[in-house]
């Protein structure tokens, strides 16, 4: 939500704005009514509403306060003749018609983020629904989508296009959330943009027998001989069985 870029630049002659002399009207108003309710407390609703008819009560009031009626009086003038200047005061005017020249913020950059936080959001809604088909628990279907972005892998270049691969995450449950979202995106056939290469996908395990297995551990120190041996020997029980990330 932080400005990209803090340029400024001059605003259009032709834009409405709020009239600042109208609006300097308004404190002015204020004031005079606050000064007003004070005036009309001290005085008393009582000696404000007798009638003027020569009581000795309302006369003494205002003697006794020394001029604050006709204080109240101009107060109350004031008031109303800044009220009808205010009517008279249009409350929009163009840029052009300012005492001071005015400048705005130059929101190109701040669109152009927008527009890639829109796409960005809109990416990440499209592949969740596609998620949601290989996870079963939709409440960690958002931090999965995460930590799957955030997986080490590589990305190649060959004749057949471009392949990308991603190292497998360690819980079987997340392998095969990642295997299957990768099956479904290679059946789009998307290519890298601006180029016609095909983009294929694969998650750096090979299926031997029923079991999934990360590629390097293969020969890595983690894989004995005897348990090649025993996932070869799946394999060759289940000869239906195949690499699913299209490795050779």
């Amino acid at each position: 939500d932080q400005l990209v870029s803090y340029a400024a630049g001059p605003a259009d002659p032709d834009t409405q704005v709020a009239n600042p002399k109208r609006r300097r009207l308004d404190p002015d108003i204020a004031t005079r009514r606050r000064q007003l309710a004070k005036l009309k407390a001290e005085l008393g609703d009582v000696g404000l509403d007798e009638p003027r008819d020569g009581s000795r009560s309302a006369h003494g009031l205002k003697i006794a306060q020394q001029g604050a009626v006709k204080q109240l009086r101009d107060l109350e003038d004031d008031i109303d003749r800044l009220i009808a200047r205010r009517k008279q005061t249009p409350t929009h005017i163009t840029v052009a018609e300012l005492d001071e020249p005015r400048h705005i913020m130059r929101l190109e950059h701040t669109h152009i983020v927008d527009r890639i936080r829109i796409c960005a959001y809109n990416a990440e809604q499209w592949l969740l629904d596609r998620l949601v088909d290989h996870y079963p628990n939709r409440h960690d279907l958002r931090d999965l989508l995460r930590a799957l972005t955030r997986l080490p892998g590589s990305m190649d270049t060959t004749d057949a296009g471009i392949q990308v691969t991603l190292e497998a995450p360690d819980t079987p449950a997340h392998r095969r959330a990642l295997a299957g979202l990768i099956d479904e995106l290679n059946t789009h056939h998307v290519v890298y943009p601006g180029t016609d290469l095909p983009v294929t996908y694969h998650d750096g395990t090979v299926v031997i027998g029923e079991h999934r297995v990360q590629r390097d551990r293969l020969s890595g120190p983690r894989m004995t001989d005897q348990r090649r041996e025993r996932l070869n020997d799946d394999g060759a029980q289940n000869p239906s069985s195949g690499c699913r990330c299209n490795h050779p």
